[in-house]
């Protein structure tokens, strides 16, 4: 998790969906990635 201008971004978002968030500006509060794998280093579950 992040915090970009203002915005929060969580997971593996791309940075070109980040770099267009803060063109657009858009009225919401941040973006996330769903569906996160498991197995993912950082993030819990079976490796």
């Amino acid at each position: 998790t992040m915090f970009v201008d203002g915005y929060v971004v969580v997971g593996h978002v791309a940075a070109d969906v980040v770099k267009k968030l803060l063109t657009e500006r858009p009225p919401i509060v941040g973006i996330a990635i769903p569906g996160m794998p498991s197995g993912v280093p950082g993030m819990g579950g079976q490796k």
